[in-house]
This record gives structure tokens, C-alpha cells and sequence, in this order.
């Protein structure tokens, strides 16, 4: 006869945060959580999105998703994008070694040396002949 193996039925403790991590927003909600990044953003001292996403328990891919389903929220998303890379271009001027700031500009913003827009147009179209 085989040993006998005691398996423990004891159930683990539950996600603390699943309730919010795993939460489906409704449109109105979306429109709230849009007004409240943009007012989030109107604090100098807020200037990463990725911030506001932490603080409200989600992360930045579902920004995204928000976007899609909500245009009010594509647009305020799109008024807080420009406001974070104005932010980012004040810090980098105001600092006397702007090496973070120029960086996060190039990842956030899509800014480049030379060469290209950030828009995929080549920049000699915007020169004076």
C-alpha cells in the first residue's frame, strides 16, 4: 500500500487590488478619469502620464484602450500629451545638465536630433528655398 500524501485545502489569501486592476470602466467613467488626468496635469509639479496611470491603479497600455473606445478621452489625452512635453522641454531648459529631460522627449515625443519630424516628414520640406 502507497503513503498516503496530506494535501492542504487551505485557500491562499485573494489579490488585494484585483478588484481595480481587472475593473471595466464605463464611458462616463472614462470621461471622469480624462477630466481628472487633465486636472492632474495642471499641477506643475505632475508632469509624467505614466504618474497619473500608477496613482490610479492601471497601466499605461490601458490609457490606450481608454483612447480607443472614448474620443473625448483621445482628445484630453492628446491635450495632456502636449502639456507633459511642454513641461519636459521647461525642465530640460531649466536644468543646467538636461540629459533626462532631452531623453524622455526622444521616447515621449517623438523628438530627433536631425534629419526627421516626428511626424515622418523629412524636415527640408519646412525650409526656405
Amino acid at each position: 500500500m502507497g503513503k498516503k500524501v496530506a494535501v492542504s485545502l487551505k485557500k491562499g489569501p485573494s489579490p488585494r487590488y484585483l478588484h481595480i486592476l481587472g475593473k471595466s470602466f464605463e464611458d462616463d467613467e472614462l470621461v471622469q478619469i480624462a477630466d481628472e488626468m487633465y486636472e492632474w496635469f495642471l499641477d506643475d509639479q505632475n508632469y509624467w502620464l505614466k504618474d497619473f496611470c500608477i496613482s490610479r491603479m492601471f497601466g499605461t497600455k490601458r490609457i490606450s484602450e481608454f483612447a480607443k473606445r472614448s474620443d473625448y478621452f483621445r482628445q484630453m489625452l492628446g491635450v495632456c500629451k502636449d502639456m507633459q512635453e511642454s513641461k519636459l522641454v521647461k525642465i530640460g531648459f531649466a536644468m543646467q545638465s538636461p540629459t533626462m529631460a532631452i531623453f524622455a522627449l526622444k521616447n515621449v515625443a517623438g523628438w530627433r536630433n536631425e534629419g526627421q519630424l516626428s511626424d515622418g516628414t523629412d524636415e527640408k520640406e519646412y525650409e526656405d528655398e
